[in-house]
Formats: C-alpha cells, structure tokens, sequence
C-alpha cells in the first residue's frame, strides 16, 4: 500500500460509502438491530483507524507542518466523503466518539492549514484538489469492466426470461399431446397420413418450445449474473463516475497518473503509513 495508506484507499473508501448508506437505510425501514450492528461494528472499527491517522499525522507535524497540513486535509476530504455521523451509532459513546473524532480532524486541518505561510497554504490547496479525486480514479479504473460486464448481462436478462421457460414446457407438453390426441381422434379412420401431418405439427412445436427454454435460461443465468456482479461494486457511485468520465478510461488513467505525481512531489518520502 501507499505511504499514504488510509488516505488514498479506494476500495476501503467505497466500502464505508456502501455500510453508511446501507445502515442509513436499514434505520429508516426499521431493520433488526443484529443487521444495524454488523454495520456498526464495521464502521466503528473504520472510525478508529481515522482516529489513529489522526495521531500519525500529528506526530509528523513537528518534522513538516506543510505535509502535515496536506495530509490532514486529505483525511479530512476523506472522512466527509463516506458520510459517516453520529446519527448512525445507537450507544451514546460511539456518537461521542465518531463526533470527537470528526471534529478533531476538521479542527486540526484548518489550524495546521492556517498556520503556514501564504506560498505553503496555496500549495496545500492546490495539492489537495489535484490529488483529492484519486480515490474516484482508482476505484473506476478497477471496477469499470464489472460495471460494463453489469451492464452486458442486465441487457441480456431483459423480458420475460422465466415466462419463455414456462412457455417453452407448456409448448412440449402441448406438441407431446398434438399427435396424441390426432392418433386417438384418427383411430375411427382408415386414414393415417392426418396422423403424419399432426406428429410433425406437434415436432416443430416441441423443436420451437426447446428454443423458448434455451433463451429464457439464458435470460435467467443472465439476471443471475448481473446481480452477482453488482455484489463487487457500490452500483450508484461506479455509474455516477461513469457518467462523468462517459466511458473514457485513457482520460481517467492519465488524470490518475497525474494526480499521482503531484502526490509523490508534494509528500515525497514522507513516512505516513495510516492503518
């Protein structure tokens, strides 16, 4: 992982986008506290490594206050984008203790920000908007295959894939029953070739109902499929970056080498492991 660990980790960023809005909504339907806990649990533990980054980054503040101050207001940035309050935590003192550790984060970005001199300020500032996006390019460029295989199998699931399977069944009972009922029917008759006619009649039905099943299993495994993959991603967020980046990933891959250098320039070797 980055020096800069907990600062520029995607995938843990969406993770804790995804518990927030999940509980968040499991609340307001009224959901059973064993599922509210396993989110909170989760996201309490999240919450202390926010806090000790916090201790890391203050501990560096006597060696370089201007990497200090970028790295706080990067976990700052940080913290805000998962949408994590208070207001999700039941117990009085996770709400205390997600509450201080917010504000002593916001707090401290803004001393450590105002105490520099101008030039040191803008070059913060100017870091943190380069580089603040790094975690929206790495978490696109990592799932943006998922999201188009998502979309490739939820295309294919259109319509009614388990109603062509019911038809299809009725259709071989029916083709089955066809030269049944027309032997039974030309039993009183010295005639056979209306015998022929109905079993192939019957044949083409059963050969078009064993199409019918194919495709609706097909639409089936499809639906399947999709949901699957949509279990690997945050769907809402993955389609939001979609939207703006319109399916450019060269574009995104060149901003996210970009925003890399900037990073490497401002921090350099700077040893602010997060957990």
């Amino acid at each position: 992982m980055s020096k800069l660990g907990l600062l520029i980790d995607a995938a843990s960023l969406a993770t804790e986008i995804t518990m927030a809005s999940n509980l968040g909504k499991m609340q307001q339907q009224g959901m059973a506290a064993p599922q509210n806990q396993q989110f909170i649990h989760t996201l309490r533990d999240h919450i202390f490594k926010y806090n000790e980054a916090t201790k890391n980054i203050l501990d560096f503040e006597a060696r370089n206050p201007k990497i200090a101050a970028g790295a706080m207001r990067l976990l700052e940035m940080r913290i805000m984008s998962t949408t994590i309050t208070p207001d999700l935590f039941f117990e009085l003192n996770d709400k205390e203790y997600v509450s201080n550790t917010i504000r002593t984060i916001k707090e401290n970005a803004r001393r450590l920000t105002n105490q520099l001199a101008e030039a040191d300020r803008q070059d913060v500032e100017n870091t943190i908007a380069e580089v603040s996006r790094i975690s929206d390019y790495s978490y696109y460029l990592d799932n943006v295959e998922k999201l188009q295989e998502y979309k490739n199998n939820l295309e294919a699931s259109q319509g009614s894939g388990s109603g062509l399977r019911l038809l299809g069944f009725l259709g071989i009972g029916l083709g089955l029953a066809i030269p049944c009922f027309a032997s039974f029917s030309l039993m009183f008759t010295r005639s056979s070739g209306g015998s022929s006619a109905y079993s192939i009649f019957g044949l083409i039905i059963i050969i078009c109902a064993f199409i019918a099943i194919a495709v609706g299993q097909k639409g089936v495994n499809a639906k399947k499929n999709a949901e699957k993959i949509r279990g690997f991603f945050d769907l809402e967020q993955l389609e939001h970056l979609d939207a703006e980046f319109h399916g450019d990933t060269a574009l995104v891959r060149k901003r996210y080498q970009t925003a890399q250098d900037v990073l490497k320039n401002f921090f350099g070797d700077a040893n602010l492991l997060l957990p």
